[in-house]
């Protein structure tokens, strides 16, 4: 590891330990403007909601760079280093381009701000890969809100198309506990006549997803109403959308929610086809190799092992679908953590008649909530041995699991991203080997 990157990380992770998350944007439109206004730079594809964001916005840069563009992808959080979140061509950032776009960013904070009001974590990670995209002349960028939409900082941007995935209940503490308010705050995104693509949604966040589009004189494309995804099952879809008629598409994951978003991601990319040059073969070869990890992620066949960041109910009942689809192997054990701040009983109580036994293990220092908590909730509610189980450490537990399984059982990892991200090094060479750079290095609070 690069000395100045490690450093670089020690600084931005105390940042955001001592300035936390404030959601407002002029600080970071006021150091933009000071940096040349990066983000001005290349057109955007924005990409807000609760659940499937990250995948929608991977896949949509996967069928970009199958096109011949040059694509900046922004994402959060990471599961094993700072450097997933900026995207280059398929190529993570650099380290030394962290260290020096970090640099700037805070010179130009420095000079607009003053010395005692500076940048959060998330504010100056967004800057830098903004100057990142900027200086390697992408040709189109897909960048992820972090959180929310209308303050996040990702939303100084001009998007000539907004995507809204699904919008559930998440971020209470921030984004509040309606959903109607949750939906406005994520259709902040659409800006004045652009397009906004929205993926099927419950009632009351689609009207609200509307009314704001219609406010802003947008073009609305909907799931169900102008474009459909038709799941023939393992990994296998058909598209019709305003453009395209495309059957037997393949994507490598056979989960049907991300058939979902890969079909939400074509709907976004339809008023950008004729400008890109984005043609069916395109479409399929991007699709083909997509893959975002640690989501509906089988990393293991013997014991057959998944991987799931589902962090919030609704994506867990998204995971309790695929897991209900798919071939059941005996038994079938989950390793699960969760944060503090995560409703982490109803996620517990929706994967409980999928299961056979539960352990629950401990995620991220004291953010993460406590596996023997977990426990004595549960047990308030009559689950206990032979039904659960603690331990604490994350590589120990999946290891007494696996043991337990072989061989013909299945190990389910969820609860948390952090969870994901402390597993996957195991099963992953790309993984294991940014781990293995980054050892020692800490690690980020996540947001989205």
């Amino acid at each position: 590891m690069h000395p100045d990157y490690k450093l670089t990380l020690a600084e931005l992770y105390r940042r955001e330990a001592r300035a936390g998350i404030d959601l407002k944007l002029s600080r970071v439109e006021r150091v933009a403007r000071a940096l040349g206004s990066p983000h001005l730079r290349f057109p955007i594809v924005h990409v807000a909601g609760t659940n499937g964001k990250g995948s929608t916005a991977s896949a949509a840069a996967a069928i970009l760079e199958s096109s011949g563009c040059r694509v900046g992808l922004y994402t959060s959080p990471h599961l094993v280093s700072f450097r997933e979140r900026i995207r280059i061509g398929g190529e993570l950032v650099g380290e030394e381009e962290v260290s020096a776009g970090v640099a700037e960013v805070d010179e130009a904070a420095r000079l607009v701000l003053g010395e005692r009001e500076g940048l959060t974590f998330f504010e100056t990670t967004t800057l830098v890969g903004f100057l990142s995209f900027a200086r390697h002349e992408v040709d189109i960028a897909v960048v992820e809100v972090g959180l929310g939409g209308r303050l996040d900082a990702t939303n100084i941007a001009d998007a000539q198309v907004a995507v809204l995935a699904p919008v559930a209940l998440d971020h209470e503490r921030f984004l509040g506990s309606r959903l109607e308010g949750v939906a406005a705050e994520k259709a902040a995104i659409i800006k004045p006549g652009s397009v906004a693509v929205v993926a099927r949604q419950d009632p009351a966040a689609r009207e609200v997803i509307r009314r704001v589009a219609r406010g802003r004189a947008s073009r609305v494309v909907e799931a169900g109403r102008d474009f459909l995804m038709e799941q023939q099952g393992g990994g296998e879809f058909t598209f019709r959308g305003t453009r395209w008629s495309l059957e037997h598409l393949r994507i490598p994951c056979p989960a049907a929610i991300q058939a979902e978003n890969a079909a939400l991601a074509l709907a976004a990319l339809e008023p950008l086809a004729d400008r890109f040059g984005i043609t069916e073969a395109a479409v399929r070869a991007g699709l083909a190799r997509w893959r975002w990890p640690g989501r509906f992620d089988r990393v293991s066949d013997d014991p057959r092992i998944i991987l799931d960041g589902a962090h919030n109910p609704a994506a867990t009942e998204a995971l309790v679908s695929y897991l209900g689809s798919s071939d059941r192997r005996m038994p079938r054990l989950l390793l699960f953590g969760a944060m503090k701040d995560k409703r982490w009983r109803e996620m517990l109580h929706l994967l409980r008649p999928c299961v056979d036994f539960t352990l629950l293990t401990q995620v991220d220092g004291e953010r993460g909530e406590d596996p023997q908590t977990m426990a004595a909730a549960l047990a308030q509610e009559g689950w206990g041995e032979p039904e659960v189980g603690v331990m604490k450490d994350p590589g120990a537990g999946l290891q007494a699991l696996v043991e337990r399984a072989a061989p013909a059982g299945e190990v389910l990892v969820t609860g948390s991203l952090f969870l994901v991200g402390e597993i996957i090094p195991r099963f992953d060479r790309f993984f294991s080997s940014l781990h293995a750079a980054e050892k020692g290095a800490p690690r980020s609070l996540p947001v989205g």
